[in-house]
């Protein structure tokens, strides 16, 4: 399921505010590897609208715009490992394809060679596609274990977040 809301809000209040909601509208499930466990991804895209102190409308050519993508990626993680079955089973292979598509999609922005980018392959990077390419600058966070049993999960989020670090784009 992919549901978009699109809010205006004015102040950082009314931010605050929907990443609350959104907060509670994420998907969470307990298994083997995590008490709660995200099942789903959440985008937050912040678009600034600056405008001069003349008071002149957004629309005016003085305006300056700006988004502001924060994404909480669900981990993917091995079902053997993590015990999930049924409706749980489904969700983590469908959390696996997307974060797939978004590997490939790093893959072919990190490789001088590739000519093309797989944007249309997963929702999540049809929606990421501003963020990762053009004039954007992009930034990965890593969240990982410290236990010496997630030591693979570990290893492939450090290479998932190294590749992302390597993606460049023109200003």
């Amino acid at each position: 399921c992919c549901a978009v809301l699109s809010c205006v809000v004015l102040c950082c209040i009314g931010c605050v505010q929907l990443v609350v909601a959104g907060t509670r509208r994420k998907s969470v499930r307990q298994t083997m590897m995590s008490a709660s466990s995200s099942r789903s991804h959440a985008i937050l895209c912040l678009e600034v609208t600056s405008v001069g102190r003349d008071g002149a409308s957004a629309e005016a050519e003085s305006a300056r715009r700006a988004k502001l993508f924060l994404v909480d990626l669900a981990g993917s993680e091995r079902v053997k490992t993590s015990g999930v079955s049924g409706l749980g089973l489904r969700e983590a292979s469908s959390i696996n394809r997307s974060l797939n598509a978004l590997g490939s999609c790093i893959c072919a922005l990190t490789d001088n060679t590739s000519r093309h980018v797989p944007y249309r392959d997963s929702k999540l990077t049809r929606l990421l596609q501003e963020s990762l390419g053009g004039n954007a600058n992009t930034m990965m966070c890593c969240h990982v274990s410290p236990a010496e049993a997630n030591l693979d999960e570990t290893l492939s989020t450090m290479r998932y977040g190294n590749r992302a670090s390597k993606i460049t784009n023109k200003p």
